[in-house]
């Protein structure tokens, strides 16, 4: 009888073992290395690097910088269409704080929009205020066609408005459908308003003409007339001993210019109506 011997090399069976546990192990390694991929970015905490995607928290100030010259610190940016570059808040504090020694703490651009926008829903207290405290401007406005010089600031002026362009040009304008497009008031021994040139007055102000034969001649400036409101009138002509006076028609917002008799040419009359 023939005998029957194992003809399986040992080395073979031990290779086959060390195979199975090296893929094993290997599963698991993917698995593990998934697993990691997987995971919530971790939060920061002091000393520990700034994690992209994931809220950084601290105890103390976080600082960036640049040394290199004229270099940017540092950069935000937005890839959305309505998103924000940057975003700070606080309770009671600066939502966001700019300072230059030489330079300017904070600049808004926009290429076809705002350049710097405030908003408050507080009712009494300003959407954007400006503050100078060595006897500057406090707040500046600069109209131009391109980037021109800016004028300098004036002493202890509050707003500045500067345009130049043309006679269209309008350093500061104010509009309110029913309320007081601008307003100025004055303590005593001060001035409301200060204009030093020419000032016009339009819809309220004109030259009137009460024809030759007739004592009077009615006006709608095309704004409210009240009980209140009362004329400057001034003759361009001599009238002589006549009487000049006005009236008022608040229900037809208009006025009357009146002469006590008639002359036997035309009288031009200066008007400015006010209140």
């Amino acid at each position: 009888m023939t005998a029957t011997t194992d003809t399986t090399p040992t080395a073979t069976k031990s290779s086959s073992r060390r195979a199975l546990l090296a893929g094993a192990l290997g599963g698991l390694g993917a698995w593990a290395a998934s697993a990691i991929g997987r995971a919530s970015p971790a939060h920061a905490a002091d000393g520990d690097p700034i994690y992209i995607g994931a809220n950084n928290y601290g105890t103390s100030e976080t600082r960036l910088g640049n040394t290199a010259p004229n270099s940017v610190g540092f950069r935000a940016d937005s890839g959305s269409g309505s998103g924000y570059g940057v975003i700070g808040t606080t309770d009671n504090g600066w939502g966001v704080y700019g300072s230059g020694n030489n330079g300017i703490g904070v600049l808004g651009t926009s290429s076809s929009g705002i350049g710097t926008y405030g908003q408050s829903d507080s009712g009494d207290q300003p959407a954007v205020r400006g503050r100078s405290v060595n006897n500057g401007t406090g707040v500046h406005g600069h109209s131009a066609s391109s980037y021109t010089i800016v004028p300098p600031a004036k002493p202890k002026t509050g707003v500045y408005g500067y345009a130049n362009q043309d006679k269209d040009s309008r350093g500061v304008w104010g509009f309110s459908g029913r309320g007081v497009g601008v307003m100025g008031q004055a303590n005593r021994g001060g001035y409301a308003f200060l204009g030093r040139g020419r000032v016009k007055f339009e819809k309220v102000s004109g030259v009137a003409t009460i024809a030759a034969g007739n004592t009077a001649v009615s006006l709608s400036p095309n704004v409210n007339v009240t009980h209140g409101s009362f004329v400057l009138l001034t003759p361009k002509a001599n009238i002589g001993s006549r009487g000049l006076w006005f009236t008022t028609n608040p229900s037809a917002d208009s006025i009357t210019i009146h002469l006590s008799s008639s002359r036997s040419s035309a009288t031009k009359i200066a008007w400015l109506l006010l209140g």
